[in-house]
């Protein structure tokens, strides 16, 4: 049987930017660490397996309890650019929807 900490590892390899910030945790990883903890491991050793903090780890957790999965959320920001209308021929040639052949 797999131990803990090579689950980590398997899961989360490459788990720093190159700025050196940890990435966003994968569903993946937000389910290996509900399980962990269903299972009894300890907040410090969960957060020592997927190379977080103990406080990621409750983030985690809470956000589950909360929205009842490990997919990540939207994101807020700015919306992304509408088309422009189109004109009275149908024709829309920001969008390349003018009828031509390609």
């Amino acid at each position: 049987m797999a131990k803990l900490e090579d689950i980590g590892r398997i899961l989360s390899p490459n788990s720093r930017n190159a700025s050196g910030n940890r990435k966003e945790l994968t569903a993946v990883e937000r389910a290996a660490i509900l399980a962990g903890r269903m299972a009894g491991v300890l907040a410090t050793q969960l957060a020592r397996e997927f190379d977080c903090t103990t406080r990621t780890i409750q983030r985690t957790l809470i956000r589950f309890n909360n929205h009842q999965t490990v997919e990540s959320r939207p994101r807020s920001g700015r919306p992304k650019k509408r088309p422009k209308k189109v004109t009275k021929a149908g024709q829309n040639k920001d969008l390349g929807l003018d009828g031509g052949p390609f």
